[in-house]
């Protein structure tokens, strides 16, 4: 592996004309969680957002410093107590939060990236910050491009990470994606700041590591972090333009039906791009199907094929059952192996039932049991009034009813009312127009 040139100039610390625009992501803010673990990166955060601080005016944000033990070193509580003790040096507040192990023998990095992010968003939420910001910097930023590139990701993939978004509802901030490591190391020592160095950063076992020693090889051919960076950033831009595009199809060629399932226009669907094709299904999927789940664009990709080359068809992804036919591509939510929500109602009660449905329950009338039907439940009444409405199979099965005492009391997308029980879909367009599938496992810093 070829090292690095002597003669390199040595980076340049953080200028305080810098600060400003480094951290406009903080603007209307008023308090402000710092995720920081004691490496260069996360405390040059800190410092820098302090700098920045003390140069304003008015209008001061307050810092609240969250550090996570994650267990998976015998250093790292010892690792969260010295970022306690620099955060009180700084005047800043400080919370430690403590991660369960887990007893898993792989996955171990992935298990620990998901609980820090849950713990930093909980804490967040106790502290009443209105951000998250994190430290990832354009190294971080061209090693998820690489790990994205060899997962053979899209257009969303390789923009990687952007400096706005959003973790378990919170914004998310990393205003440091424009900065090198070397730059932000450069500035803790212009001000005597020393910072702890994670062995695992150097474990060749996993995957971000190796790619990491990798990069002085690549930067000699040319890949380096900041040209990986700056085509994270231009395939952003097209991003934005290929999201304008689906929003457009789908005004014109996508219905929310109140009985909780999307009807998209075939004929109309099928005259567009491809590109805007996969990541209009990818919506619709994301919105209806089961919460949490990423879909790979390569199944959505074959799933998109089989509908080009059949005038009907009958699959199921993510959570959905689709319904191609020549005229409509019916999209319902699929009950799945475990089935959908079973939820006892009490008197007076609200729920969101499957993330489509608000079910409420008068406060006079006694508990009932909310549930989809099952095959059983087809026969007699419910069959004969699913015939009247005109509803197909898939939509009925996927759809909440009211039962009391093992009677079927309320189910009103197939007709059949009752005044103790009021059922309302609240799926919207702007449910369908935000939601988001990952065409990979977002594999962060």
């Amino acid at each position: 592996m070829r090292k690095p040139s002597a003669n390199a100039p040595a980076a340049e610390p953080v200028a305080p004309a810098e600060l400003l625009e480094l951290f406009r992501l903080y603007g209307g803010f008023r308090r402000i969680a710092l995720a920081v673990s004691g490496g260069s990166d996360s405390l040059a955060l800190m410092h820098l957002s302090l700098a920045w601080r003390d140069g304003l005016a008015e209008a001061k944000p307050d810092f609240v410093v969250l550090t996570v033990d994650h267990g998976l070193r015998p250093e790292a509580a010892a690792e969260t107590q010295a970022v306690a003790a620099e955060a009180a040096k700084l005047g800043l507040e400080c919370r430690v939060l403590t991660r369960t192990p887990t007893t898993a023998t792989s996955g171990l990095q992935a298990s620990a990236r998901t609980d820090r992010y849950r713990l930093l968003v909980k804490a967040a939420r106790d502290c009443g910050v209105e951000a998250l910001v994190t430290a990832h910097t354009l190294n971080d930023q061209a090693e998820t491009v690489l790990m994205r590139l060899a997962r053979g990701s899209g257009v969303d993939g390789l923009s990687a990470m952007a400096q706005h978004s959003q973790t378990g509802g919170l914004p998310l901030l990393r205003p440091l994606l424009g900065l090198s490591k070397a730059r932000l190391q450069a500035s803790l020592r212009a001000r005597g700041v020393p910072w702890l160095d994670d062995p695992s950063n150097l474990n060749l076992d996993f995957e971000r590591p190796r790619l990491r020693a990798a990069m002085p090889s690549l930067a000699a051919a040319g890949l380096s972090p900041t040209a990986l960076a700056r085509s994270a950033r231009r395939l952003t831009r097209a991003r934005a333009a290929l999201d304008s595009a689906t929003s457009d199809a789908f005004w014109s060629l996508v219905s929310v039906n109140p009985s909780g399932y999307l009807s998209l226009l075939r004929p109309g669907f099928d005259a567009l791009p491809e590109e805007i094709r996969l990541r209009l299904l990818a919506r619709l999927l994301a919105a209806l199907g089961a919460a949490g789940q990423d879909i790979r664009l390569e199944r959505l990709e074959r799933l998109v094929a089989e509908l080009g080359t059949a005038s009907s068809a009958i699959r199921s992804l993510m959570g959905c059952i689709i319904e191609a036919g020549p005229d409509t591509v019916l999209l319902f939510r699929e009950p799945g192996r475990d089935g959908l929500p079973r939820v006892t109602v009490n008197p007076g009660e609200t729920i969101l039932w499957d993330r489509r449905f608000r079910i409420c329950l008068a406060p006079d009338a006694g508990p009932v049991i909310i549930r989809a039907p099952e095959p059983a439940d087809m026969r007699g009444l419910l069959a004969s009034a699913t015939r009247a409405v005109g509803l197909s199979r898939a939509a009925v099965l996927a759809a909440p009813a009211a039962w009391r005492d093992h009677q079927l009391i309320a189910m009103p997308v197939v007709g059949l009312a009752s005044r103790d029980v009021d059922m309302t879909c609240v799926l919207t367009d702007e449910d369908v127009l935000t939601a988001t599938a990952a065409d990979d496992s977002p594999e962060e810093a």
